[in-house]
Order: structure tokens, then sequence, then C-alpha cells
């Protein structure tokens, strides 16, 4: 597949769409997934990208690596709460004691296997490791699934309660080494290799890229990144090729809105963005705990005109939730019980200052009913500020049970008392719509 980025056509000029046919020739010679749905089973790192407190309080970290390439793909691929069977502290032989009921307890045409992380420290030797994950993919192929295999990450070996002796480090190597040879297409098996993105080349204990872990072995918010771009390379970025084909999510046009014949319209108003000077109509830009928005309408990179721009700045007065940009909504096509989830196009310059920035709809009336996308986790929040790259794609939330009908669907990030967030951020579109 990397050979075919810089295939041209035979003018010479590098085409998409020759991309594409190219991509599509391979994929009709190899098993492809069902549907859309992704799964993860794992350990600790599966299970932190995602959590639900209730059904109400449901939201995709930051520090979680699908929620990335989930992102940067466009959206092209769903992967929700209920779809995460990481647990921690798992090993193989653990995963393989439930792998069934988890394949019987979805239908995602996508597994993750993500488990090798604590075979060594947990005395599962390098022969069982290999017989352990060999009975995972082949349970993943016998459901009739396509598998996808990620490579143990870097750890430091002599980060506090995660010591490992140099032997079991090396045996860690051979794991990864392991999976990168279970690559096999053609059998519906993928192998991801996590160590290129988020080693650091210069350790002598293993160790991931600075500030990349707020642990030294699960990643924190920039871990979760880069591991989302070495997913999104498989997967499929912006519209390029990759195993899930492009879908655009977005709306296009302002008329796009809810009504009785056409239910998953939008029911927040002006979702391409459209009129007003500082903020587009029918928006707020706001700011709060000393950290301050600045709205502008401008062309996004892309060249689309009367987009919203909105810079951070300030310094923060505590450790606090900080809504920058949203739309309240009171549309009466809103009831109790309503299903409602939300997507939004975003560009980032780069943000600095924040432990995270995403996309939430939240009750207004009570704002422990959130979900929220690339948002804080209690981890992320310990480890502080940290600089989010320049990227873009389209985020999308969890779904909202609506227990009142007065909604805000916007951004929020995380301040750290006594730090100055920095960065610019762009929105192009943001559609909330009814789950019907």
């Amino acid at each position: 597949m990397g050979a075919l980025i810089h295939d041209m056509r035979s003018d010479g000029v590098r085409s998409l769409d020759y991309l594409n046919d190219e991509w599509k020739g391979a994929r009709s010679l190899i098993p492809q997934p069902g549907n859309t749905r992704v799964a993860a089973i794992g350990d600790s790192i599966a299970y932190g990208n995602s959590f639900a407190s209730s059904p109400t309080n449901v939201k995709l970290y930051a520090r979680g690596y699908l929620n990335w390439a989930a992102f940067l793909g466009r959206q092209r691929w769903t992967f929700d709460n209920g779809d995460n069977f990481g647990v921690a502290g798992d090993n193989t032989n653990d995963v393989i004691a439930r792998i069934d009921a988890a394949l019987a307890a979805t239908t995602a045409g996508t597994i993750i296997l993500d488990c090798l992380t604590n075979d060594g420290p947990n005395g599962v030797s390098l022969a069982q490791s290999y017989a352990n994950y060999a009975t995972l993919v082949a349970k993943v192929q016998a459901a009739g699934r396509v598998c996808v295999c990620i490579t143990p990450r870097p750890r430091d070996i002599t980060a506090s309660g995660l010591t490992m002796t140099a032997a079991q480090y090396r045996d860690h190597l051979a794991r990864r080494d392991y999976v990168l040879g279970l690559n096999n297409p053609a059998g519906g098996v993928y192998a991801v290799d996590m160590w290129r993105y988020l080693a650091d080349p210069a350790s002598t204990n293993g160790a991931m890229k600075s500030g990349y872990t707020y642990d030294g072995l699960h990643p924190g918010v920039l871990g979760g990144y880069w591991g989302g771009v070495a997913l999104a390379e498989l997967f499929g970025t912006a519209r390029g090729p990759g195993l899930f084909q492009f879908r655009d999510v977005l709306v296009g046009q302002n008329t796009d809105v809810w009504n009785a014949s056409y239910p998953r319209g939008c029911v927040n108003s002006n979702p391409m963005m459209q009129g007003g000077a500082s903020a587009a109509t029918g928006y707020t830009v706001a700011g709060g705990s000393g950290v301050t928005a600045t709205g502008t309408k401008v062309t996004s990179s892309g060249g689309r005109a009367d987009i919203q721009q909105i810079v951070l700045g300030g310094t923060a007065s505590g450790n606090a939730d900080v809504y920058d940009f949203y739309q309240t909504i009171t549309a009466g096509n809103l009831a109790v019980g309503d299903v409602v989830d939300a997507y939004a196009e975003v560009e980032y310059d780069g943000i600095t200052g924040l432990t995270s920035h995403g996309l939430v709809l939240v009750d207004t009336t009570n704002f422990s009913n959130i979900v929220g996308c690339l948002v804080d986790s209690t981890e992320t929040n310990t480890q502080g500020a940290v600089a989010i790259p320049a990227c873009a794609g389209v985020m999308r939330t969890p779904r909202l049970t609506l227990q009142n009908t007065t909604l805000r669907a916007g951004f929020k990030g995380r301040a750290v008392n006594a730090v100055a967030p920095s960065g610019t951020y762009r929105v192009g579109a943001m559609a909330v719509r009814k789950v019907v």
C-alpha cells in the first residue's frame, strides 16, 4: 500500500482517484470487513479508549488511539464504548478465557487484538504467548471477522510499578516481532506496529518518547494520537485508500435540517458555520477560568470560505472544563428520550496548555449528562498540559439519550491551573442529529 502513495497516472499527475482504483483492485483479492463497526479486545490500553460511568455519561478518551484513528479517517468506521472489551491487567491467558463471549456480544466486522502488554510481567512464557495469540487470531478468523493485531508498545522498564528485567524486555521485543510476522491480508489478518511512532530511539530503558505516556506504559494524549496515526495508515486517512472505504458523514448545506420525513436532518441550526463576525450565526465563542477564546470567520485550508476559527489564550485560573465554542439547542423537535449524536469537521494548527480538547454534547440542566470525543480522563488530567499536534479530521460523539430538551453542542478543553493555553483551531461544520 505504501508504494501506491507515490504512483502516478500516465500523465505524471498524482491522482486520488487513481490511488483508490488501485486500492480497490487489491481489496477485491482479500477478505473485507462485514461492516464498519470496530471492536477492541485486550488489556488496559484497549480499555483506555473509552469509559461510561452511566448511560448518559460516555467518553471516547483523548488518550485512546482508536478515537484518534477514527478522527483522522473522518469517521469512515465506528468504535463505541459498547465494543470495548479491554480489561485492565489482562494477559493473553485471560483474553482467551473471554474472547468467545466478546465475539458473541458484538457484530463488529473488525476485531482489534491488543493484549500482549502484560504477558511478560505476569509470567507468561514467550512460547505460551505465541500459542495463545495464535489461538486468539484463529478464533477471530473462525468468527468471520477481520483481525487487526496490535504490537505491544515500548515501556519504560525502570518506571515505578512497571519494572522488567532485561531478559523480560527482550521477550517483549520478540512478541512485537511475532505480531509483525502475522500480517496476512489474504487471510484477513493485519499487523499494526506502534513502535515506529512511539519508541524513543535514544532510550536505553525501552521508554516511549517524552510526554507520550502518563506513567511509563499507558499512552497519554500524545501517545494516543500517534498510535492513532499508526492505525489510520491501515484503516484510511482523510479521503485516501484504506481498509475501510471513505464515506462522508458530514452535512453539505444548511438546508440539511430535521423534519418528520427526514428524521436524520440536523436539529442544530447553521451546521455549515455561515454568517456572523466573531462567531457563526447561532453560536457562542466563550472561554472561562482565565482561558480566553477569540473567534473570527476565515477560509479553510481546503478553500471553503466563512468557517469558524477560534484562537485560545489567557492563563488558566484553575483546573476546569472550558467550553470555548458551542451552540445551545432548544429546538421544538427534541423530546425527552430522543437519542442524538454529533459530528464536527475540525482543523487544528496545534494547541498547547490543555490536557485535551474535544467535541461534546451536554445536558445544560445537568452537566453530568455528557458524551464526548477526544476528551479528558483522570489519567491525562494528572499528566497535565500537553501539545496537541496540528491535524485535521472529523469528530463524532457517543450517543446521548436526552433527559431534558436543552442541549449544548460544541468544544470543551480541560484547563490546567496557572498554565497559559495557546493555539488555533477551525470548525467547518457541526451536525447534531437524532439516531433513528
